[in-house]
């Protein structure tokens, strides 16, 4: 009887010829053997890096890297990374080193609009150490993400306000990891943030925000973007349930 790749025969009953048959092939060179491989599925690997944090490491190949560090440290910097990175095809990582950065005006926004299916996801990620935005209190929110799949990882955000999502306003693909997010208001709802897409938020804290009205935390439901220019605010939207 076969089974799989293998036939087996009972000992006793193989003739004397044929076990010298087989001693002959056994002391016979080897010949060469094809090798058999698999295609693996796509993983993520946590990682220590040089600088000794915590870096998100992917089997698939990122397309290209930013690196932002004392040289060009700047709100204005990651702005740049974000718009070249949403411009070319494949998953982007943009790297900042550890430190502070403020915002010195509500223009100081980081917006978020693009077509991942076209041009993938991009990984904000702090190294050696986390990164804090400060909105500085300027009226404004530190991240509008309008369209695409943006994932932060140990990006704290402090300081902003808006009427919904004073940290972040979510209507694309959002995945928070090892975030914190507190001190931020909204005059309406959603305190740090304000979602109607796809949000994902792993080992991380969302602590003393404040709201008018429903998710000093998180508020989940719906929301318009105004048509304005300058700083970008959510209209209000009576009779909201978070």
């Amino acid at each position: 009887m076969t089974t799989g790749f293998f036939q087996f025969f009972n000992a006793k009953t193989q003739s004397n010829a044929s076990k010298k048959a087989r001693a002959g092939r056994d002391r016979s060179p080897l010949k060469p053997r094809r090798l058999l491989t698999e295609t693996l599925e796509e993983r993520q690997l946590l990682a220590v890096d040089a600088f000794g944090a915590s870096a998100l490491l992917a089997t698939t190949a990122i397309a290209n890297t930013y690196n932002i560090s004392s040289s060009d440290y700047s709100i204005d910097a990651i702005k740049s990374a974000i718009q070249d990175a949403a411009s070319k095809p494949g998953d982007d990582l943009i790297r900042i080193s550890a430190g502070s950065l403020s915002f010195s005006s509500a223009s100081d926004t980081i917006t978020v609009d693009y077509d991942a299916d076209q041009f993938g996801s991009i990984t904000i990620e702090a190294v050696g150490g986390d990164v804090t935005i400060d909105a500085n209190d300027k009226g404004c929110r530190v991240f509008t993400i309008k369209n695409g799949d943006l994932i932060l990882n140990s990006i704290n955000i402090t300081g902003g306000s808006a009427d919904y999502g004073g940290a972040i306003a979510n209507a694309g693909t959002l995945t928070l990891k090892n975030v914190e997010l507190t001190g931020n208001t909204a005059s309406v709802s959603g305190g740090a943030i304000a979602n109607k897409g796809v949000l994902a938020v792993q080992d991380s804290i969302i602590t003393g925000n404040s709201a008018q009205e429903d998710g000093a935390a998180i508020y989940d439901g719906d929301f318009d973007w105004p048509v304005a220019s300058g700083p970008e605010w959510i209209s209000d939207i009576p009779d909201q349930v978070g």
